[in-house]
This record gives C-alpha cells, structure tokens and sequence, in this order.
C-alpha cells in the first residue's frame, strides 16, 4: 500500500528525499534509454493524490516537510491540496498548514501561488512524461503518446487543470516544460513540418490537447456532473444512455479526445508529408 511504502522509506532513508532520488535514478539506468532520461521507477515516497493523503495522512506530509524543507515536499502537498479545494483556495498560509510548516517556511522556496502553480503543474508534467514510457521511433506515434501521457496525467489530477487559465508567463517556463515541448517540436520536424507550418500544427496539438482538457476537468469535482446535465438537456434521445452514469459520461470524453486525437494527427501527418514532396519537387538530388 502506498502509506506502508511510505512509513518503510522514512524508516530507511531517514526521510532522505535524495536518497530515493538516486535510487530512482540507478533504476532508470537498469532500464535503459527512457524519455528526457527521467527516471521511469513511481516515487514512492509520495503518491499524488487523494489516494496518497488518504494512505500516509497528512502527519507523513508535515513530518517530510519539516525534515526536509524540499521544494518537492511543498510541491506535492500544494497538489494534494489543490485536489481537494481547487486552484482559487491556494495560498502560500494554506499551503503551509497543508504541509506542517509555518508560511514564511514556504516562502524560502516558492516566493508566489503563480510559483507553487508552475512546481505543481510540473509534477503533473512529470508524471505525464514517465507514463509515456519509451517513446516510439515513429514522430506521429510519438505525438500520439505524448498527447495521451498528458491527458491520463490530467485526468488523474482534473483539479489542476485550471491553473493553465492562469494569466502567469511563469506557469510555462520549466525545464520539464521546455523539454517535453521540445520533444513534441521534434517530431513535427520529423513529420517534415518546418517553419510557419510547423508554427500552426504544434498550435493547433496544444490547443486541442489542453483546451480540451481545461474543458473536460475545468470544473472539477463536479466537472462530470456538468456535462452530464449539458447532454440531457439536449434532450434527444441518443443521448440517453450516456446520461445514466457519470462513468458512461467519462468514458464518452476519452473516446471524444482518442478520436479528435487521431483526426488531428492524421492531418498533420499529411501536411509533413505535402511539405517533404514540395521539398523534392525543387531538390530533385534530395531523392538519391
């Protein structure tokens, strides 16, 4: 269970977040080559989410956050936190007594809520970036994956969605950010996009892989409950079914996106291809 994995490691390592690091790290090298070399090995030491809250407790939370007064401590209560009252509750106080620590503690690593929202966005990112696994050779299979990893990870956390509206610069700026984008710009170029083309569909991935996100979690917890009541007051009846359960309603969103997905990269892939014809059409050479 996690809150046994928990308790063992604050046995063992001492509460020694860098411990775990490292040995998360030599189990990612055991594994082979893994996207961004991030460690693929689940941090045990901290589950996300409910589940983690409702295993180890909070008094886990406060004990790590006083021992170890990491950035990655308060980062992870921050999204447990957020979980369970929303992105608008957030405060650096809040934050603090979520996680054991006076707030002016808090303030020694994240100086803002905009900054706590960026560390907390990329533990989702990294979360996102570790269930996409080995990534495939293939750049519209490796955008089919990407864009899936990101949607599960947010799925997963729906509460988080949100701080995408966020009207902060800073919320995109990570190195985690930064190399997945780049992960996702290479394989547009490996389609054979390039310049304003390639400008246009990474625009038009990201606006449909996280407005539909922000769309389908936005309201979260109640966000199922609102596209159920929004389907039955279409009031036809192939709608009918769906509307019996929020799980049918779920299920339908995921089948939604799969699709969309699928119709969008089947675009771009064919205007990678138009872009790598009209390329041999002027460098015939470029043939051989």
């Amino acid at each position: 269970m996690p809150g046994q994995a928990v308790r063992r490691d604050l046995r063992n390592h001492g509460a020694s977040w860098s411990a775990l690091s490292s040995r998360a790290g030599a189990r990612c090298r055991e594994s082979g080559p893994t996207l961004l070399g991030i460690a693929r090995a689940p941090l045990v030491l901290f589950p996300s989410g409910r589940a983690w809250q409702r295993e180890a407790g909070r008094d886990t939370v406060a004990f790590m956050a006083r021992s170890t007064g990491t950035a990655e401590v308060i980062a992870r209560a921050a999204l447990a936190f957020i979980e369970e009252n929303g992105v608008e509750a957030l405060t650096i106080r809040a934050l603090g007594a979520e996680a054991g620590l006076h707030h002016t503690a808090t303030y020694r690593h994240y100086r803002s809520k905009n900054d706590v929202l960026r560390a907390v966005l990329g533990l989702v990112l990294e979360e996102a970036i570790s269930g996409a696994g080995e990534l495939p050779a293939d750049p519209r299979e490796r955008l089919l994956v990407l864009s899936r990893s990101l949607r599960s990870a947010l799925h997963a956390h729906p509460a988080v969605t949100t701080a995408y509206l966020t009207p902060a610069e800073s919320l995109a700026d990570s190195d985690t950010s930064n190399a997945y984008q780049q992960e996702i710009v290479d394989a547009l170029r490996g389609l054979g996009l390039r310049g304003y083309d390639l400008l246009v569909r990474h625009q038009m991935l990201e606006t449909f892989v996280l407005g539909s996100c922000v769309f389908d979690f936005g309201g979260a917890p109640d966000h199922l409950d609102s596209r159920r009541l929004r389907h039955r007051l279409i009031a036809d009846p192939d709608f009918e079914e769906v509307t019996r359960s929020n799980d049918r309603v779920d299920a339908l969103n995921e089948a939604a996106f799969d699709h969309g997905l699928v119709v969008l990269l089947d675009e771009i892939a064919a205007a990678g291809q138009r872009a790598l014809d009209k390329n041999a059409e002027r460098h015939p050479r470029s043939k051989e």
